[in-house]
């Protein structure tokens, strides 16, 4: 005698075991037939894929039967000293379905994989040419950098926690099919589904089961997973889970979020301390937020990573230091790895033609008693202000631990004649050399040239040091898309602007707002200009 109970069978093989057994309650079998038929339709019930079945028959054990499984059925047997008793599965179903989940699908690129290669991307970003600031932030939430590190990581890691929804899921034909079949998928109306504002709602429950949160971190928590692709929406934009399947999914959630916590550890997350400002959560918000989308952005690129997943390695360790190599080597090939400001020489050997005029002298005095961090350098044409604000600078970079320059000037013209010299000084500091950005940069590009990650107007910040029009890096200030990844990009820099009297009161509006983020990001300034107005200094400096 046997007793077989399958769960995910298709309708023709259900059929075929009735023709040998009697089905006494649905996927219920019991049978009399020889051992010979009940190991042929136990072969035909193991060669279907996704199948769960469990078959019970007499044997001639201490029992009196034995039992054989296959699959992951919603429950199953456990020894327990000998004895076997039914059991819900110890995550065994939950991790086999968790695994198959997608985030891409042309390539295809499972969840957990796509969630790890951000972190990874994260990680080495904070250490390449996001250090800089993470040294600020590190400062404004009072946490040492190595563990303010670890829940950034996380965090980034967790940016698309929202995709394990069956709406989401359920958009690619294969994964619906397997979500059938373990009866968890789930049909809307709506066709509006943003995962990344379900991940900030689900992030909150998910942390509350962990560790209870004040309430600012789980908002600056939910509000940076929720602006990772920068969409707003005045309504909710996701369906809830159908409460017949909600704990299994809510099971698969739990399990990602354990996964990615033993992979990206961290003690607590707690970004801002109590006494913390609007100003000092908009600067930890926003940092944080460009660190995350610049991370995915990468890791989305299919130029960087190949389809490799955590389990084709014998560890998950094995597993990180694979893609930490195949994301240096994008690093290198796009010119992002930083250039440190080497020691301060004085400025006649930095610029040994000719003789260091009285202004240029000023300056060079000033850099070497005290530590300014904003600077106006008003001197007549010709003076040498250039010179004399590349000096500063080279300063500056060395005593606030930044890589790069961006070089502002009112228009391409001017940009485009100063770039040739920029590119000498950085050269002589072994700093590489710039990018020219203006509205018009891409055109002046070689047809045949492949355009790089930073060619893209939104990233263009992330270049180590660049040329353009001041146009461009006010994007810092202003309100549009992705402007977290421009300041994050921002304050690897110092910036200089050049010939501050020329901008009209709208730009000069924007340029106060962006001396205000320069200022909270700890993003060295220095302005020149031939002439400025009493009131346009009265209203920049104070």
């Amino acid at each position: 005698m046997f007793v077989i109970h399958l769960e995910h069978v298709p309708d023709i093989l259900r059929a075929e075991i009735a023709f040998y057994a009697q089905e006494i309650a649905p996927y219920f079998f019991v049978s009399t037939a020889s051992a010979k038929i009940r190991q042929q339709l136990w072969n035909k019930i193991t060669s279907v894929d996704g199948i769960a079945a469990i078959l019970l028959y007499t044997d001639a054990t201490e029992t009196g039967y034995s039992i054989e499984t296959i699959g992951y059925p919603a429950y199953e047997l456990g020894d327990f000293d000998g004895l076997q008793l039914v059991c819900k599965p110890a995550n065994a179903l939950t991790a086999w379905l968790a695994e198959r989940l997608w985030a891409k699908i042309n390539p295809f690129k499972s969840l957990i994989d796509h969630m790890l290669e951000t972190g990874i991307t994260a990680g080495c970003l904070i250490d390449t040419i996001f250090h800089p600031l993470l040294q600020q932030l590190s400062v404004l939430s009072t946490i040492d950098e190595h563990n303010l590190k670890q829940q950034i990581v996380f965090v980034c890691a967790m940016h698309d926690i929202g995709k394990c929804h069956p709406i989401f899921q359920g958009r690619n034909s294969e994964t619906l099919q397997m979500l059938e079949n373990y009866d968890m998928d789930q049909t809307s109306v709506s066709k509006a589904f943003r995962h990344e504002q379900y991940g900030s709602k689900i992030i909150q429950d998910l942390l509350e089961l962990e560790n209870p949160l004040g309430f600012d971190n789980f908002d600056i928590i939910q509000r940076i997973i929720g602006l990772h692709h920068q969409k707003n929406y005045g309504s909710k934009c996701y369906v809830k889970i159908n409460k017949n399947i909600l704990s299994r999914w809510t099971d698969i959630q739990q399990y990602i979020f354990d996964f990615m916590k033993e992979v990206f550890p961290y003690d607590q997350l707690c970004f801002l301390p109590k006494d913390a400002t609007k100003e000092d959560e908009f600067v930890i918000v926003n940092g944080i937020l460009g660190i995350l989308i610049t991370s995915d952005w990468i890791a989305s690129n299919e130029s960087v990573f190949d389809n490799l997943s955590y389990k084709d390695f014998p560890s998950i360790e094995e597993f990180k230091a694979y893609k930490e190599k195949q994301l240096k080597k994008f690093i290198h090939t796009q010119h992002l790895l930083p250039h440190q400001y080497p020691n301060p020489v004085p400025f006649k050997k930095l610029f040994p033609f000719g003789e260091v005029r009285p202004m240029q002298q000023d300056v060079e005095d000033i850099m070497a008693n005290e530590r300014p961090k904003f600077m106006l350098i008003e001197s007549g044409c010709g003076s040498g202000k250039t010179e004399a604000a590349l000096y500063a600078a080279s300063v500056m970079g060395w005593q606030n631990g930044k890589s790069g320059i961006y070089m502002g000037l009112p228009t391409s013209a001017s940009a485009e004649a100063i770039q040739e010299r920029i590119d000498e000084y950085l050269e002589s500091l072994n700093m590489g050399q710039t990018k020219l950005f203006t509205s018009k940069s891409m055109l002046l590009r070689d047809l045949e040239e492949h355009a790089d990650f930073t060619d893209v107007s939104r990233q263009r910040m992330l270049e180590p040091s660049a040329v353009g029009t001041v146009d461009q890096v006010m994007t810092v200030a202003r309100k549009v898309k992705f402007e977290s990844v421009r300041m994050a990009g921002l304050s690897s820099k110092v910036l200089i602007i050049d010939e501050i009297h020329a901008y009209d009161s709208y730009m000069m509006t924007t340029i106060e707002h962006l001396l205000r983020i320069c200022n909270a990001v700890n993003v060295p300034v220095i302005l020149l200009s031939a002439t400025l107005p009493a009131i346009t200094k009265k209203q920049l400096f104070m």
